[in-house]
């Protein structure tokens, strides 16, 4: 079925990035969650400086078991809580770049968790500084474990037959070369004129919104 079959890379991921927050009503991304609640607890709970050198670090990656364990350390807290506030920061800007927020709009939704000020303006901050470029790779992450690779095509004619004298139908083949995890996989696919046509107007669409988005 061509509606299954994975598209590049770039054009899936980027049609999950429909701008959705343009209207006041529209539901909090943020779900003050028992967890949540206790990791800003948490946050709330720290010096401003230090909020801010955690939130920059989360920034740069994971974190290594040595870098957990001396986290716990400095801020008193156990192992299970530390991991806790590392990801929940993280979730904070994962869920922005997924819903491409703007600074004004990443400060409402984080208003509604009971953050401190010095906490909303040290997010707000970090944001405005790597927002566009997290927000940029999401766009280009792979969002299949199937990639394409390149496309061939022919067309078949349809020549009258011999036995028959009826002109056969032209058709179009096209062979997609999909990377795989486990290697470079083949699909053939045959289309009439109207799967054709039909199949290009979708593209057209995809082709529409990816140009809204630019």
């Amino acid at each position: 079925s061509i509606a299954h079959l994975p598209l590049h890379s770039t054009t899936v991921a980027a049609l999950c990035f429909v701008e959705i927050w343009t209207q006041p009503s529209v539901m909090a991304v943020f779900d003050l969650t028992p967890s949540v609640q206790h990791a800003v607890t948490l946050l709330n709970g720290m010096d401003p400086a230090v909020a801010q050198s955690l939130i920059n670090r989360v920034l740069k990656g994971s974190f290594s078991k040595a870098e957990l364990k001396q986290l716990c350390e400095s801020l008193e807290i156990s192992r299970d809580d530390a991991r806790l506030v590392v990801s929940t920061i993280t979730f904070f800007f994962e869920t922005a770049a997924y819903h491409q927020l703007s600074v004004n709009n990443f400060g409402k939704h984080l208003s509604t968790l009971n953050l401190s000020d010095d906490l909303l303006l040290a997010l707000s901050k970090a944001w405005k500084s790597k927002g566009p470029t997290m927000i940029a790779a999401l766009k280009d992450a792979p969002f299949y474990s199937h990639q394409l690779r390149d496309v061939h095509w022919s067309v078949d004619l349809g020549l009258a037959t011999s036995i028959t004298g009826k002109q056969l139908a032209p058709t179009a083949t096209m062979e997609l070369n999909v990377d795989t995890p486990q290697g470079l996989d083949q699909l053939l696919l045959d289309f009439s004129k109207e799967q054709l046509v039909d199949f290009a107007d979708k593209l057209h669409t995809i082709q529409g919104q990816l140009d809204q988005m630019s």
